[in-house]
């Protein structure tokens, strides 16, 4: 059990305490099922996972409560809630103005002074207590939010990959045990079927139990929410949120789990609002270059800002663009990200603050696969926007694919060989769409559309062209010290091969055929140096500061 102790001091008479202290608890009891009740000055408050009380005394109200073991994981911003709460009920303790005196001389001290230094040591709270002085009203730590790595939400979805995990593994477990007792022959099909008699009886009994406590908790928690508002977010959780949308994105968005991350355009880790007010308020001195950022697999927006260096910010105070970046759910298959992509440029430079002179995309990985999926779906769709992009920067793109998630396949094909061992091979089925699409670096709907994408195939992907009157670019980087004899093959990043990072293939309809002179391999760097390394930037910023030939031409016309 946790204790919390609030004491706040208000200026209500008794009886207009008393009113506000009833008011508090209707808004409670009506959005959360709690159960109050008087007894003379105290109010007892209830429910499942708190039990506490509320003590009016003269000027002064009093919270003591105790929370369950999940809500001890929310205690600091179960308190902030709680102060937001005493402020609408209670009224926002005013500071008072300090008294002015007339200048004294350095060399005296009056009592005066010396009884106000002896009365702030007093106004110190006791050890354990939450006091509230009017000089905290205005505390970052408070008003602002702690920045906290767990919200309540996110224990929600914890809570459900959790039951999901476990009723997967007694799938798991009840496939093998159907296989071991039919007895196949070491290679061949494995047991579908489910077990019958006592043991399927156990099995069910188990996943009845499961959805069960499952189902509790999501209730709970699930009214829980609304009453503890969302605190600022960590760059640590952040960095979590993203990884586990990078492996499970796809199944956590489906089945409706709060960890799914919904694609925004953002600026320094805010979501914007696409309309020209709300723009113009969030980036005031947006202007008429614009450079979008977008990151890779498992990744984040705020994971542009490496050893100190962020690539849209050092373009914004070097070649004067306005950066914007891109968040999204990277587990989900590139071409879903890739038409919602097309969908919010558009948005965006619709309500763009300021007339809008260009448009330039650098993406990382995976990222650049989204651009050029968003580039397609917006010719299919129609927008407007294309006819503002004068150039892409790929920054170790797989455009055709990444050797480790071959070799994920290959594993669920050794796997599914023998029926005592296909049971495991749900494991590695567990990886997301948006990691499959990395086999050959997939972007459209067909690519994978009425297709087991977890069987294992040839490539046989649509080609996609990179878009017309757009200046691509591509960076690749090698692992190896140097670039080798000659014929001899480059190592890649560690991740993405050199030559699909650059767009390179045999089939020339596959062929991406970006030109020499827009392209730069660096070595001695590994996959996420791209997004730190001086030498990058350093070509990023030639590029992107050279005038685009379209402009130039119109400027001699």
């Amino acid at each position: 059990m946790s204790d919390i102790r609030i004491r706040r001091v208000h200026a209500l008479a008794p009886k207009h305490a008393r009113r506000a202290a009833e008011e508090m608890s209707v808004r409670l009891s009506e959005a959360f099922d709690m159960q109050f009740a008087w007894e003379g000055d105290v109010l007892r408050f209830q429910r499942s996972g708190v039990d506490g009380k509320l003590t009016l005394r003269h000027k002064e109200v009093v919270i003591d409560a105790e929370l369950g073991f999940l809500l001890t994981l929310m205690k600091p911003k179960i308190e902030q809630s709680i102060h937001e709460n005493l402020d609408r009920i209670f009224g926002a303790e005013k500071k008072s103005k300090p008294r002015k005196h007339a200048p004294r001389k350095k060399c005296r001290i009056c009592a005066r002074t010396a009884r106000r230094r002896a009365m702030h040591r007093m106004r110190r709270p006791a050890q354990g207590t939450t006091a509230f002085p009017p000089v905290i009203a205005d505390s970052p730590d408070v008003r602002a939010g702690v920045k906290s790595p767990v919200h309540l939400s996110d224990i929600r979805g914890y809570t459900r990959l959790a039951v999901d995990a476990t009723t997967g593994l007694t799938d798991l477990v009840e496939n093998l045990h159907s296989t071991i007792v039919h007895l196949p022959r070491p290679l061949g099909a494995a047991a579908q079927e489910r077990t019958t008699g006592i043991t399927g009886l156990v099995y069910r009994s188990i996943r009845g139990v499961i959805r069960l406590v499952g189902g509790g908790l999501d209730l709970v928690l699930g009214q829980l929410v609304p009453l503890l508002d969302e605190v600022p977010s960590s760059s640590e959780r952040e960095a979590l949120l993203a990884a586990l949308n990078g492996v499970l994105g796809d199944h956590i968005a489906v089945s409706g789990n709060p960890l799914a991350i919904r694609m925004r355009l953002r600026c320094h880790g805010r979501p914007l609002e696409l309309t020209r007010p709300a723009l113009a308020a969030a980036i005031p001195a947006a202007g008429g270059k614009i450079v979008l950022l977008a990151h890779g697999l498992c990744m984040n927006d705020l994971q542009w800002r490496r050893k100190g260096h962020d690539h849209g910010a050092a373009l914004a105070a070097d070649v004067g663009f306005t950066p914007v970046y891109l968040h999204y759910n990277s587990g989900l298959h590139v071409s879903i990200n890739g038409r919602a992509l097309a969908g919010l440029i558009e948005q965006l430079l619709q309500a763009w603050p300021a007339p809008v002179e260009e448009l330039v995309i650098v993406a990382h990985s995976m990222g650049g696969l989204i651009a050029r999926s968003a580039c397609h779906y917006a010719g299919v769709e129609g927008h407007d926007w294309p006819r503002h992009l004068r150039k892409i920067v790929f920054l170790g793109t797989p455009h055709h694919g990444a050797p480790l998630e071959r070799g994920g396949n290959w594993v669920d094909v050794i796997l599914g060989a023998s029926p005592y061992s296909a049971a495991f091979a749900r494991l590695g089925k567990i990886r997301s769409a948006g990691i499959t699409d990395l086999r050959y670096g997939s972007l459209v709907d067909e690519d994978w559309q009425h297709t087991d994408r977890f069987a294992r195939s040839k490539d046989q992907r649509r080609a996609v062209p990179l878009p017309q009157a757009v200046q691509c670019y591509a960076i690749g980087v090698s692992i190896a010290t140097s670039a080798g004899g000659p014929g001899k093959p480059v190592l890649g990043d560690g991740i993405v091969p050199l030559r699909s990072a650059l767009g390179q293939h045999a089939n020339p309809a596959m062929n991406l055929a970006i030109p020499p002179a827009r392209q730069w391999v660096g070595y001695d760097m590994n996959h996420l140096d791209l997004l730190s390394h001086k030498d990058v930037y350093a070509q990023i910023r030639k590029w992107l500061s050279a005038e685009p030939r379209r402009r130039r031409q119109s400027a001699l016309h």
